[in-house]
Order: C-alpha cells, then sequence, then structure tokens
C-alpha cells in the first residue's frame, strides 16, 4: 500500500505507475492516509521538508530523497551553506539518516537502502539516533517558548 496526502497526488502517483509499467492493482494509492503508513511501515523513502519529522516522530527508520532542476540545485548550493537538508540530521549534527539528494537519488541506491533499513541491526542504529534527535525538539509548550524568545527581544 502506498499513501498521498490528497487525491491530486494520488491521482498523479497512479499516472506515474501507469507510465512505469506497473500492473493495475499491483500499487494500491490512498489518499489521506501516510500517518497510519508510517506506523505500520519498516522503512521508507521520504523527501525533504517536515515528512522527515514526521517519519521520525513515528519512529520509522527512512532515507531522504530529493532532486531539483539542475540549476536550482546548483544555486541552492551556492547560496546556502549546510552539511545536510534533513531535519534529523541538522539536529543530531551528524549523518542519522542516508540523503540520496539530486544524482544520488536512483532505483539502485533507494534499493540499497531500503534493504539496509530493515536489516535489525541497522534498523535498530538508526531508530535510536532518530529518537536522539527527536528528543532536542523538547516536550511541548513551542507556543511559549516562541512568545518568550520574541519577549527577550524587546
Amino acid at each position: 500500500m502506498t499513501s498521498a496526502s490528497n487525491e491530486q497526488l494520488a491521482d498523479s502517483m497512479r499516472r506515474m505507475a501507469d507510465r512505469a509499467g506497473v500492473p493495475q492493482g499491483a500499487v494500491n494509492i490512498t489518499p489521506g492516509l501516510y500517518h497510519d503508513l508510517m506506523d505500520r511501515a519498516e522503512a521508507a523513502l521520504v523527501t525533504s521538508g517536515t515528512a522527515t519529522m514526521e517519519a521520525a516522530l513515528h519512529e520509522l527508520p527512512f532515507a531522504l530523497v530529493y532532486r531539483v532542476a539542475p540549476l536550482t540545485y546548483l544555486l541552492g548550493r551556492m547560496l546556502v551553506d549546510i552539511q545536510w537538508i534533513g531535519m534529523v540530521n541538522i539536529l543530531a549534527n551528524r549523518t542519522v539518516t542516508t540523503e540520496l539528494i539530486q544524482n544520488d537519488f536512483t532505483a539502485e541506491n533507494c534499493v540499497m537502502e531500503l534493504e539496509s533499513l530493515i536489516d535489525p541491526h541497522e534498523r535498530a542504529r538508526v531508530l535510536a539516533d532518530m529518537r536522539g534527535s527527536v528528543s532536542r525538539l523538547g516536550h511541548g509548550g513551542a507556543a511559549a517558548k516562541a512568545a518568550d524568545a520574541i519577549l527577550s527581544l524587546f
């Protein structure tokens, strides 16, 4: 089963599966169930953004995948000096989850990462490291903390 955040994305995914020659019914794409899917999955490929933190909160080992137009990527690398793009890695200040970006985002690398993430030892290591990253977020009270931070500027 595959999930999409909305029906428009589900339709787009179905068209991509059809173009790739995936047999009808081989993949069930259902909109709106991605949190349930994260709770049941063993491993995932997750696009960069808030979904990576959602996966970490659901304790779902994942590899981050991301590709943009080459010029966009080049300009972004020139303007932004960061080692990682995934929040889990940024919070840990080290590589916790593999980032398959641009030319590293290949079918072969995706399969290799998913196979690695379902290995019990690697899965346990990634989950422990992800928990460490998530714990850096704190435990609630974000609105009050933000208000205090803003007030301290005055």
